[in-house]
């Protein structure tokens, strides 16, 4: 499924690559990536969403997809320490099958660094 988040700093592009297995067909399954300051927190610290297929590196017939937190996000996250999850939602299921891919329950409270950017590149 997908690994678990590495530390970034701000203005990274950070990349999570969710794997289902060859020959697995995920068209349309939505992926989301969420970072907050505390489990239960209703505030909403950054967030990315993708649908499969909509990544270039995505190979939905092969059961690979990437959920992309872009850098113009990234670079506003306030360096710190955040949980965090990826999951899925498979399209047409009611009620909707969601499932957390990442992190492990095992790591369910570990924490990504978010460490203060020292390049800002503003394209």
């Amino acid at each position: 499924m997908a690994k678990e988040l590495e530390d970034f700093r701000q203005g990274d592009t950070k990349r999570v690559k969710i794997d289902y297995g060859t020959g697995v067909d995920i068209t349309g399954y939505k992926h989301w990536l969420t970072l907050r300051v505390e489990l239960g927190d209703t505030n909403i610290i950054a967030q990315a969403f993708s649908v499969a297929g909509s990544h270039a590196l995505d190979q939905v017939s092969n059961g690979i997809a990437f959920v992309q937190l872009e850098s113009d996000i990234s670079k506003l996250i306030p360096p710190g320490k955040y949980v965090w999850d990826v999951q899925r939602v498979v399209p047409g299921t009611s009620p909707p099958d969601v499932l957390t891919l990442a992190p492990s329950i095992k790591n369910f409270n570990d924490k990504v660094q978010v460490f203060q950017g020292v390049t800002i590149i503003d394209v």
